[in-house]
């Protein structure tokens, strides 16, 4: 929640593996993704917080769109480092240098 906290005025964040999508502030635009259906669908959040199926593999935002990135409790559920790695890099193509 730090993190959160300290990010400028009208960032734009992703939060990828978002699961219950506990961060996110009204001053800022959240593009949250999560792998499982379920619980994106019983996700009640603001307007500013926009909801996708994704996988961290392959993320449905455009190269260096992305302000500030956040995987919580996520790199883990990657069986192998290979994977890991992919993940980052793909999470690195989105942000903005």
């Amino acid at each position: 929640q730090k993190f959160v906290n300290q990010l400028p005025l009208g960032t734009i964040a992703v939060d990828i593996g978002c699961g219950e999508a506990k961060y996110y502030r009204s001053d800022c635009f959240f593009m949250d993704c999560d792998t499982c259906l379920e619980m994106l669908a019983q996700l009640r959040l603001p307007p500013l917080v926009d909801l996708q199926l994704a996988d961290a593999l392959n993320l449905p935002y455009r190269s260096n769109s992305i302000d500030a990135a956040l995987l919580v409790s996520v790199l883990h559920h990657f069986a192998t480092v290979d994977r890991r790695k992919r993940a980052l890099a793909e999470v690195a193509r989105c942000l903005r240098p």
